[in-house]
């Protein structure tokens, strides 16, 4: 089965050189010669990054790429000049190609990269997703949910978190339909968990409390429209409250979550209403409702 891989470098007699034996050996070659061009090329199976290209050796170049290959536990292979064992390349690497290198290491490399992205997809599967909507279960979403408000501290980035609540609560294979509408209207670095059997927590990193309201706007829209089909199909009715959030100084998991769902409640309270944004009123500890 053909599979894409991603190489990140700059210099030409590198790349023409590895995507003619990624192509070889039957798979995709994609190259980025940035980390814009190469978070957006992302999903793929498997990351060869030019650690050589002075470009690529900044560490906050490298976080912003780590949290993009992260979530998919996408195998990243360091390209070096001066690595001679695995232990020396650090943890964010699968593994290492040293130049100059022979064209049998650089498959022997993709195939092992490819081999162990498979066998994580499926443990993955069997152990962190809802198996409904292919969402993250709650234990692995709340561990997401405290590697994301680490990540928002330390490099001083905003983060929204959203708390969708459905009711009555809808059929499994509704709850699966509500999944796929979920994962295609959102990023790929937003975070979406199923928090209960009719709750889904979504965290948006990089994204405001405002922003964060309108992508919930967008998908209750969506649910609207899929409860009328789903109404008209098995009478199986449902109404979408959203609750949204800001992370603000001193948060944890708890308390950003918390003032979520407390918005959902009160989303709940007022179907006119179906989206609510909970703020922290400045220079207090008072939570106020914005109705959107």
């Amino acid at each position: 089965m053909s599979s894409q891989v991603l190489l990140i470098s700059d210099t030409d007699d590198i790349t023409g050189v590895i995507r003619d034996v990624i192509k070889d050996m039957g798979h995709s070659p994609v190259v980025a010669t940035t980390i814009d061009e190469a978070i957006a090329a992302i999903p793929v199976e498997v990351v060869i990054l030019d650690t050589i290209s002075e470009r690529f050796q900044d560490p906050d170049v490298l976080d912003e790429l780590t949290t993009q290959l992260t979530p998919s536990l996408i195998p990243v292979i360091a390209l070096t000049a001066s690595v001679t064992n695995v232990g020396e390349i650090g943890p964010r690497y699968f593994d290492f190609i040293a130049r100059p290198f022979a064209r049998h290491e650089v498959e022997a490399r993709v195939s092992a990269a490819l081999r162990a992205k498979e066998f994580q997809d499926r443990l993955r599967k069997a152990t962190t997703l809802d198996p409904a909507t292919s969402m993250l279960n709650r234990v692995s979403g709340e561990n997401r949910v405290a590697e994301e408000i680490s990540r928002a501290v330390r490099y001083g980035r905003s983060l929204a978190c959203t708390f969708a609540r459905f009711e009555p609560e809808p059929s499994e294979e509704v709850i699966q339909e509500i999944g796929r509408i979920f994962t295609e209207s959102t990023r790929l670095s937003d975070v979406m968990c199923r928090w209960e059997r009719n709750v889904i927590l979504m965290i948006l990193p990089e994204t405001g409390p405002f922003g964060a309201a309108r992508v919930a706007e967008n998908l209750r829209k969506q649910c609207a429209a899929l409860s009328t089909a789903a109404a008209a199909i098995e009478g199986d009715e449902f109404m979408s409250y959203f609750g949204t959030a800001g992370f603000i100084e001193g948060d944890d998991c708890e308390s950003l979550i918390g003032r979520a769902s407390d918005a959902a409640a009160d989303a709940l309270g007022t179907p006119e209403s179906p989206v609510v944004l909970a703020r922290v009123a400045k220079g207090s500890d008072e939570i106020r409702f914005l109705r959107i």
